[in-house]
């Protein structure tokens, strides 16, 4: 629910933080948006390690733990082909669905 708020009022949030930045706005509208992305996807990441922690089903978390470290792998690949800030937010946000 809060995610969803601060999406909705990212073109109003941004402006505020952000006000000395040498980046334009739409495109820190962009990577905020991004971000949101990738903090709700790994707090539902951690839900799901906990309750499958939970119910003893050590198999299902250690393929979650794998999947993470094959998302950094993959968000490695974004930073290596120079795709700078944007392309680490874009590989954070498709990698982890």
């Amino acid at each position: 629910m809060l995610a969803l708020l601060l999406w909705i009022g990212s073109s109003f949030i941004v402006p505020v933080v952000f006000r000395d930045s040498p980046v334009e706005l739409p495109e820190l509208v962009v990577l905020f948006r991004y971000f949101l992305i990738v903090i709700v996807a790994n707090v539902l990441t951690l839900l799901f390690s906990s309750v499958s922690s939970g119910l003893q089903r050590l198999d299902l978390t250690n393929m979650m733990s794998g999947f993470t470290i094959l998302f950094g792998a993959g968000l490695g690949g974004f930073c290596y082909f120079a795709m700078g800030l944007r392309g680490s937010s874009t590989g954070k946000s498709v990698l982890r669905f």
